[in-house]
């Protein structure tokens, strides 16, 4: 679980990124028709990406958060067993009181 985790934040960020950069490339053509804003379309274009690969950072961080979570549940959940189990008798000579 934890080398899944590992790459999540860089997936959502990338994920981020492309879907605010495919935002305001469709806002820069809708725009377009004017020539004197294409500065300040390739400006909105960057600033929506790099809102988008933010909050695709911030949802990774968050997906990574749960999943770590549940492998410490799952290491736990081991460790208690491991603890917890009968000894086994296999090659005792005497019998466990």
């Amino acid at each position: 679980m934890y080398s899944r985790a590992n790459s999540t934040v860089a997936v959502w960020t990338l994920l981020g990124l492309l879907v605010g950069g495919g935002g305001g490339f469709f806002l820069g053509g809708s725009l377009g028709g004017q020539r004197s804003l294409s500065l300040e379309l390739g400006a909105v274009f960057w600033v929506l990406a790099v809102i988008g690969a933010l909050v695709g950072f911030l949802i990774g961080l968050e997906k990574v958060f749960w999943l770590k979570l549940e492998a410490q549940k799952v290491l736990c959940a081991l460790q208690t067993e491991v603890n917890t189990r009968a000894p086994s008798t296999e090659g005792a000579t005497e019998p466990v009181p």
